[in-house]
């Protein structure tokens, strides 16, 4: 059943459980001319890659349905949640492989690399494609310079380049999807002319998680300053580099352990809010993304709430303050009617095409009359206004054809 708004249950949270394959849809109705609805969601039995996403509709989403569109056309607004930002507070979660690769300098120096490589089963360097970050960046370094492929010396290939020599000094990288990393190479800064800035390099440390939270936090990748939260921890192992070893270094093989972890999420998520004032809305919800098992599912809770009904409704006190629809033999009513004697009718000869049009329309369904006694001209104020004044009829002429041709008839 559909879920309803009313202006007296606020506060209430209906709960719906979803398969983890196909569509669900969810109709949302009674929403007035300004419901609100709060919408949380969560996966639940799923790994660090799975995510549910719902997309919001005004009107029922047919192309997506009917004919295959992708589920985000139509649609006014959409919210997506991961299980790693949802799961309940002392569970576990199962990773779905290596999301981010960190190295820190733990010689509480400065932090500057030429490039970090990570290689998946296929041999393939998926760091080309992932998101760089420094924790602070300073002469003219960049974490763009961590994965875009140039490898070299300065100054013919650029480096990131931490902003000052105290602790915590860090680059990582975080990947597209979670990978089982097979192995990573790491290239220091290298000056030629300078081979104290490679001793600097002594004592880093490089570790994978799972999981990283807070990315998008992250206005400036260049000064990630401490935002990114990292989480289940696969391995960890320690690196070198001094003016005397200044080559690549690489770790392989790897053989990550993928051993859950405790849930990082503090069990609270911020609703989704949708506004609306078309009196209904569509959820879509599509299949989970990522990794899913027969006891995965969606986690669905929602409240809706209006103050006022919409053109042409009231809203009925005797319903549990639900909005109503006028009746047909008095269709019309303005936004914000609270009672069925706001409702009127069309003038004679007009019908409301629509439940929710602004103005009556002439009938289409009158006779044609070929001959009469006496003719009249039917011009209802509201068909004849305009922005400026009302029309003036000066002359009207009859003829005997329905085309107009020839004389007028006397």
């Amino acid at each position: 059943p559909p879920l309803e708004c009313s202006a007296s249950n606020f506060g209430s949270f209906k709960t719906f459980k979803g398969f983890a394959s196909g569509h669900k849809l969810i109709e949302v109705s009674n929403m007035g001319g300004d419901g609100v609805l709060s919408w949380q969601m969560c996966p639940e039995n799923a790994a660090t890659d799975t995510s549910a996403t719902a997309f919001f509709f005004d009107e029922y989403p047919t192309s997506p349905l009917a004919f295959k569109s992708p589920e985000a056309y139509g649609a006014f607004k959409s919210t997506t949640t991961r299980y790693i930002d949802c799961c309940s507070p002392g569970t576990f979660v199962t990773p779905a492989g290596a999301i981010a690769v960190k190295v820190t300098n733990m010689n509480s120096d400065f932090l500057h690399l030429n490039e970090i490589e990570i290689f998946d089963a296929e041999g393939s360097n998926i760091a080309l494609d992932a998101k760089c970050y420094s924790r602070t960046s300073g002469f003219g370094g960049s974490p763009n310079c961590l994965n875009d492929g140039d490898v070299g010396n300065f100054p013919d290939a650029c480096s990131s380049h931490s902003s000052t020599d105290g602790a915590d000094n860090y680059d990582f990288c975080v990947l597209d999807e979670p990978v089982d990393i097979k192995a990573i190479q790491v290239y220091p800064f290298y000056d030629p002319a300078n081979l104290g800035m490679t001793d600097r390099l002594k004592d880093l440390k490089v570790e994978i998680f799972a999981a990283v939270t807070n990315v998008g936090n992250v206005t400036n990748p260049a000064n990630e300053g401490g935002d990114a939260s990292f989480f289940g921890l696969l391995k960890t192992y320690s690196l070198s580099f001094s003016s005397a070893e200044h080559g690549p270094k690489a770790q392989t093989p790897l053989n990550l352990p993928l051993d859950a972890f405790s849930c990082p999420s503090s069990g609270t998520l911020a609703p989704f809010t949708y506004h609306s004032d078309a009196g209904k809305t569509w959820v879509l919800i599509p299949p989970l993304e990522g990794q899913v098992n027969d006891n995965t599912a969606i986690n669905m809770g929602a409240v809706c709430k209006l103050s006022e009904c919409g053109i042409n409704e009231y809203l009925d006190s005797n319903n549990q303050r639900k909005c109503q629809q006028c009746p047909v033999d008095a269709p019309r009513s303005p936004a914000g009617s609270k009672s069925i004697n706001d409702c009127s009718p069309c003038p004679d000869g007009t019908i409301l095409a629509h439940p929710r049009a602004t103005e009556c329309s002439l009938a289409d369904n009158y006779s044609i009359i070929l001959e009469a006694s006496g003719w009249r001209v039917w011009a209802p104020e509201f068909d004849m206004e305009s922005s400026n004044s009302d029309w003036e009829v000066r002359r009207l002429d009859f003829y005997d054809n329905m085309n107009c041709d020839g004389d007028p008839m006397d």
